[in-house]
Parts: structure tokens; C-alpha cells; sequence
């Protein structure tokens, strides 16, 4: 259990200056559907006569006046924690400085909603019990301030939040990101977030908001919203995750990946005509490498044939014509 101090302000609150005096001042606790709650106050009278202590439940309602808050005291039995209580309504007679102890038993609802809940446990003094119960709801009586917090639900998220991403990025304003998500909570949320795009080293390079226009989400409400990636300083292997907040206790934040390829169509075109530019430079080098002096036709070769006026000595014939 978490027992805390409160602090009480003087008007129709508690006041300490009484005759007999109660502790802790303060029981605050979370609970869940279904949980027991068990304390003890312990109740002592200061006083050098006997005195008679009314035990009361009463419900507190913050008033704000400017910039303070005060808790107005209501009637005995006004608020819904005195259906969960089991505490003894029955007078307790303490001579001076005698003390007694008072267990308080809560049983909170299986059906109970989410919310903040709030009681006085008032120990008036007085001759009966209306004349206790009205000096509680004065201030001029000790109490203990009971305040259960039943906290939102928790949700899955699974599933809750999707990225898709063009593995290849060509233009910035190209809508490459696609986000979708969804609330799948009972209560409206403004989700916030965002993308950050991340290098082959994991440094941060950019980064897209998720909502920018804070736009709030239903229960089962879905926003679906494609952008561009913003301008990344050099073509490569890029990486984006996303974390959404959904700004609600019942709803944890999501985080998700995603990785893609950035080639601008600029540099993809330059690539393009260089490679064109370099491939007919090839051909052209080729073709002048390949280059032969001599013609082929049919698979004959045709020899340079010249023609000189005149004859030859009869020494110089290779074939003797005369024989």
C-alpha cells in the first residue's frame, strides 16, 4: 500500500487543532477492478476528559478559487466510496489518552471505471452523531483523505501503426512514405511522432512529423497520410523509424522500421547518358582496333597486283619457258 501525507487547507476542511487526534491523514492507493483494500486509523484522544468519536464517510469536491484549490466537505454518505467501504459506524468512547484502532475494509467494483476517486473519513466528536458529522463537514474535525486511483485499461497495440516505404526513392517529392494509424483505445487521441531517417552508420540525416496539424483520433478511427521524403544529402542505402505517442496512459508508444534506397532521377539520368556516352566511346574503339587493311570477299583474298612495262632478263625467270 502507498499511504501518503495530505496537506489540508483551513476553511470546510480538516483541521489538526482538535481534542483527539487520527493517523495516517492520508490513504492513497491504486487499485484495479476487484482488488480489497484493507487499513487501519488509529484514534486517540488528547483530551483530559472522555470523549465520544462518530466514524463518517463523507465525499470532497475540489473548488477552485483563481489559482488555489480548496475541497469542499459534502454530507455524510454523498459519494460512491461509501459503497465500497466497510468501517464501523458505531460510536467509539476513549477516556484520556485511551486510543483505538479502526479497520476499513474497500472492495472496488469489477465494473468500476477509470478515474480518480475521493472520501473524507471524518472522526467527529460530539454528544451524538449529527453533532459529529456536522463538525467534519465544518473542517473543524479530523479525518483521513481517501483517494483510489483506478487507472485506464491497457490496450494492445499491435498492428496499431504501419509504415510503407518505395524501396527506391527517386525524387524528393516523390510521396515515397506512407503511414497508417490507427486508435484502438476508447478515449480521442492526438497522436505525435516522428520518422527518423538514419545513414549505413545509424546518424541521424532527417527526420518527417507524424500529425504535424495535430489532428485528434477517435476510438477506431484511422489516419492514413502519404508524404515525401525530405531531401538526404547523397544517393545510398537509407534507413526510417518510426515511434507514435498516442499522449494516453491506456495506449503505450509504437515503434517500427523500415529501409529503402535513395537515387534522385537527376543522378539516375546523368548515370544513364554517361553510361550511353561511355559505351559508344567503346564501340568506336573497338571498331578502330578491329580495323584490317585487306578486303574479304567470298573467303578470297584479293593481293595488290602491279603492273611494270618491259622484260626481264632470261636469269631472272623462275621457270625456264624454252624447255
Amino acid at each position: 500500500m502507498l499511504l501518503t501525507i495530505a496537506v489540508f487547507a483551513s476553511g470546510n476542511t480538516v483541521s489538526a487543532q482538535t481534542i483527539h487526534h487520527v493517523s495516517p491523514r492520508a490513504i492513497e492507493e491504486t487499485v484495479q477492478p476487484g482488488d480489497i483494500v484493507s487499513a487501519e486509523i488509529t484514534v486517540r484522544n488528547t483530551y483530559p476528559y472522555r470523549i465520544t468519536v462518530y466514524p463518517s464517510v463523507h465525499g470532497l469536491l475540489e473548488v477552485r478559487d483563481g489559482t488555489s484549490t480548496q475541497e469542499q466537505i459534502l454530507p455524510s454518505g454523498e459519494t460512491v466510496v461509501a459503497k465500497w467501504l466497510t468501517m464501523t459506524q458505531a460510536g467509539q468512547r476513549l477516556l484520556p489518552e485511551e486510543e483505538v484502532i479502526v479497520s476499513v475494509r474497500l472492495a472496488i467494483p469489477r465494473d468500476v471505471e477509470s478515474g480518480v476517486y475521493r472520501a473524507l473519513l471524518g472522526f467527529g466528536q460530539g454528544i451524538d452523531r449529527p453533532t459529529a458529522q456536522q463538525a467534519v463537514e465544518r473542517g473543524v474535525a479530523p479525518g483521513v483523505v481517501l483517494r483510489l486511483t483506478v487507472p485506464e485499461k491497457d490496450i494492445q497495440t499491435d498492428g496499431a501503426v504501419s509504415l510503407d516505404i518505395t524501396n527506391l526513392v527517386l525524387a524528393d517529392t516523390q510521396p515515397a512514405i506512407a503511414y497508417r494509424i490507427s486508435n484502438p483505445g476508447t478515449k480521442t487521441v492526438v497522436p505525435q511522432g516522428e520518422i527518423i531517417i538514419t545513414n549505413k552508420r545509424g546518424a541521424e540525416v532527417a527526420a518527417v512529423p507524424i500529425n504535424p496539424g495535430g489532428a485528434p483520433l477517435a476510438p477506431g478511427e484511422v489516419l492514413s497520410v502519404a508524404t515525401a521524403t525530405p531531401a538526404l544529402p547523397w544517393l545510398g542505402a537509407y534507413a526510417a523509424a518510426v515511434r507514435v505517442d498516442y499522449q494516453n496512459q491506456q495506449l503505450a508508444a509504437v515503434s517500427m522500421s523500415d529501409s529503402f534506397w535513395y537515387l534522385p532521377w537527376p543522378v539516375l539520368l546523368a548515370f544513364v547518358v554517361a553510361l550511353v556516352i561511355l559505351s559508344v566511346l567503346f564501340y568506336v574503339y573497338l571498331a578502330r582496333r578491329l580495323r584490317s587493311p585487306i578486303a574479304h570477299t567470298d573467303g578470297a583474298a584479293a593481293l595488290p597486283l602491279h603492273v611494270y612495262e618491259g622484260q626481264s632478263p632470261a636469269e631472272d625467270h623462275d621457270i625456264n619457258l624454252k624447255t
